[in-house]
């Protein structure tokens, strides 16, 4: 559920239908160019049941229950992408852009933890733009914010790895679940070279640390936060090592 309030998504509503030629249409969208504009900046599907309206399902009232239901982080980035196209297209006055403008400054003051479901490993263009952000945030020096995207982001993606070979993941630490990851990689001998093994194995401490990393130096727990230089190196190391799970086939 977004920050943005009933009196919030009826200004943008009227800011959209101020240049919208017809009732119920966002712009000159069709139904495929909006579905599209929509994914392209958050990777969800705006034609999702979830986004259907009591009274309907047409452009402008899935685009209000999006800007209703979803999370800050995805309303921001469709705020975004509403004031980019909306310049682009000379659709947007200056006041209606100050105005698109107050609700994201709003709303990544008020931005928190993300979470998702497992549906977004589906999507090569959901798990982009989430990089993207997380890597953002640390640009920007939101270290907390980062940290614990990834942590959630990845510690999702070793879930998902460990259910597709039986093991439990109920009530596990990313550093249990990934040491029991491990384990069946070197059973069923998944790799060959032993650098690789050994590289994987060094990562297993590495874990624990970003359990720790999570808990004390993220949005999780107002403590110290990271660094610059640290929290950058911490979330090119883990994203790489995403990467390089991701490619890996867990049966030969």
């Amino acid at each position: 559920m977004s920050n943005l309030n009933a009196t919030d998504i009826l200004v943008i509503q009227k800011i959209i239908e101020k240049k919208t030629k017809d009732k119920g249409l966002v712009w000159d969208f069709t139904n495929a160019t909006f579905k599209e504009f929509v994914e392209s900046y958050t990777g969800l599907d705006i034609y999702d049941d979830k986004y259907q309206a009591e009274d309907g399902g047409s452009k402008i009232k899935r685009l209000k229950m999006f800007l209703k239901i979803e999370e800050d982080s995805y309303v921001i980035m469709l705020l975004q992408g509403i004031e980019e196209y909306g310049k682009k297209r000379k659709y947007l006055c200056k006041s209606n852009i100050d105005e698109i403008e107050k609700y994201i400054k709003r709303l990544k003051k008020l931005e928190k933890s993300i979470t998702f479901d497992k549906e977004i490993f589906k999507s090569q263009k959901r798990i982009d733009l989430l990089i993207n952000d997380i890597n953002e945030k640390v640009a920007k020096k939101q270290f907390e914010l980062a940290i614990d995207r990834l942590h959630t982001f990845f510690k999702g993606y070793i879930e998902m790895l460990c259910e597709q070979i039986k093991i439990d993941i109920k009530d596990k630490s990313l550093d249990a679940l990934y040491g029991e990851l491990l384990k069946y990689l070197h059973e069923n001998e998944i790799f060959e070279e032993g650098i690789t093994k050994d590289i994987l194995s060094s990562s297993k401490k590495i874990m624990k640390s970003f359990d720790y990393s999570r808990n004390n130096k993220s949005f999780a727990h107002t403590n110290d936060i990271m660094k610059q230089n640290e929290a950058e190196f911490l979330c090119m190391y883990i994203i790489d090592l995403y990467k390089f799970l991701y490619k890996i086939k867990l049966t030969k």
